[in-house]
């Protein structure tokens, strides 16, 4: 929520074309509660009896990687153009 609102580079362009990474981007909130409850209760880093697959594990760290990239990707771009 925050750096999408107070980061430059996270702007959100209003053209009919960006609508779909608006939303995608939008919807990345919701994942970052998911993976707070995952890493919370279905990880080791709690005492937890019910922990994920390792399938399901390396998804999770898969996207994250994804995510920081994107973030980095945004946040550099605007650092450069200053």
């Amino acid at each position: 929520g925050r750096l999408k609102i107070e980061h430059p580079s996270f702007n959100i362009d209003v053209k009919e074309h960006q609508r779909p990474i608006n939303q995608t981007v939008n919807a990345i909130g919701k994942f970052l509660e998911n993976i707070n409850d995952i890493r919370n209760r279905h990880g080791f880093s709690h005492p937890n009896e019910d922990i994920i697959e390792e399938h399901e594990a390396q998804f999770i760290i898969n996207l994250s990687r994804a995510l920081l990239y994107y973030i980095d990707s945004k946040t550099n771009e605007y650092s450069i153009k200053i």
